[in-house]
């Protein structure tokens, strides 16, 4: 049995995965190793698997790829305006199993493109960690999924009760994926006093917030802060981005009042699937002490 390896490494199994989109919606998925990372097996093989922004991920290839470097998914997803498709490269060499990081469905990088992006995240990451950053953990919305038995109506086909806690609010099971770490610079608060049933008059204390655009934020996804703090994302700026691929955020985080039942909603769930969730904390490589 194989072991899956996806905590950040000092060297990657992959020097890189990019993911073409053709006119008819066909995925093309390639990738390249990194030659001075070391496999003990002598056959390599290859699997591709396909998630949701920090969801659970979805093998595609039962049978192992193991004479090319290249994957063609034809499958049509049903994509939201984040466009919150991504897909990972599982190497085995019969003994491990290493994951690359998760490659997004928008834009194609080159080379160039490539080593510009990861110097300018590695700065933010380390401005993030070392100076006005604060550490915390990002629950992503739920969007898909199996739909709440508990507060569904079936009617109109929407969640009827916004304090469920079985899909807290969202009308999918579990309401959000598993908690990953993230980080934000907040960066202004502004008093916004609103009246909101039943809560009577509440002060939202909109933020504003510097992040790294991995994996992809979206509004109503939640960010809890190392106070334990539940703020909601209400709105999304791209600052940086090659070729369509976001980089840096300015994002608008509302604070959540206490009692609400996103506070009873715990950081791991057990996923309403049989997919697996873990790997995308390899994408934060550059949070390593510096």
């Amino acid at each position: 049995m194989s072991t899956l390896q996806t905590k950040p490494a000092t060297i990657f199994a992959f020097d890189s995965v990019e993911v073409s989109i053709t006119p008819n919606n066909t995925k093309l998925i390639e990738w390249r190793l990194n030659s001075k990372f070391e496999v003990t097996g002598s056959v390599l093989q290859f699997y591709v698997e396909v998630s949701r922004a920090a969801g659970e991920w979805t093998r595609l290839n039962e049978v192992p790829i193991t004479d090319i470097c290249i994957y063609v998914d034809t499958a049509h997803y049903r994509c939201n305006l984040d466009n919150d498709i991504f897909y990972r490269i599982i190497l085995s060499d019969g003994t491990n199993e290493y994951a690359s990081v998760p490659a997004a469905t928008l834009g194609v990088w080159n080379l160039h493109d490539l080593l510009i992006a990861r110097d300018i995240v590695r700065k933010e990451y380390l401005v993030l960690k070392k100076y006005n950053g604060i550490e915390g953990y990002l629950l992503k919305r739920r969007e898909h999924g199996t739909k709440c038995p508990s507060c569904r109506d079936w009617d109109v086909d929407l969640p009827a009760n916004s304090h469920c806690e079985d899909c807290f609010g969202t009308g999918f099971t579990n309401g959000y994926y598993n908690a990953i770490p993230y980080y934000v610079s907040i960066e202004g608060v502004t008093s916004s006093k609103d009246v909101n049933e039943p809560f009577g008059t509440m002060d939202l204390k909109p933020r504003t917030g510097r992040c790294v655009a991995y994996p992809r934020l979206g509004t109503y996804d939640i960010w809890i802060d190392n106070k334990n703090k539940r703020y909601l994302v209400r709105g999304v700026t791209t600052l940086v981005e090659i070729k369509g691929k976001p980089l840096v955020y300015s994002a608008v985080f509302h604070e959540l009042p206490v009692g609400r039942v996103e506070y009873s909603m715990p950081l791991e769930q057990t996923p309403p699937s049989s997919s697996t969730q873990g790997g995308w904390t390899s994408g934060i490589a550059y949070m390593k002490e510096w």
